[in-house]
């Protein structure tokens, strides 16, 4: 993500809603929340993924729910870098995210 501000002119056509990002950025944004829900929904190191009630930590609404919204995060974050919209409080909580799980 870069740091540098734009000043951006109001949109005239549909594309310059989205001149600030590329296809390929996008796509590695998904990926990043791919990976991330992956990690997201393993159980705690030393515990198990089902518990003794049989439940699992996780399912496949929390996976899709952890990729979501960290790709949300991922994209605003950017956008924010470079001066689009007032995601601030998404660019923190998307550093809070990346730091690693507590043990």
């Amino acid at each position: 993500m870069s740091d540098q501000k734009h000043t951006f002119a109001a949109p005239v056509k549909a594309p310059d809603c989205w001149d600030w990002i590329r296809p390929e950025d996008v796509v590695r944004h998904a990926l990043a929340a791919f990976y991330w829900a992956c990690n997201n929904v393993k159980a705690p190191k030393g515990e198990k993924f089902l518990g003794v009630d049989g439940r699992p930590y996780a399912d496949r609404e929390t996976f899709a729910d952890c990729m979501t919204h960290f790709f949300d995060l991922r994209i605003k974050a950017e956008a924010h870098s470079i001066g689009i919209g007032d995601y601030a409080p998404e660019a923190k909580m998307l550093e809070r995210c990346t730091q690693p799980r507590s043990v």
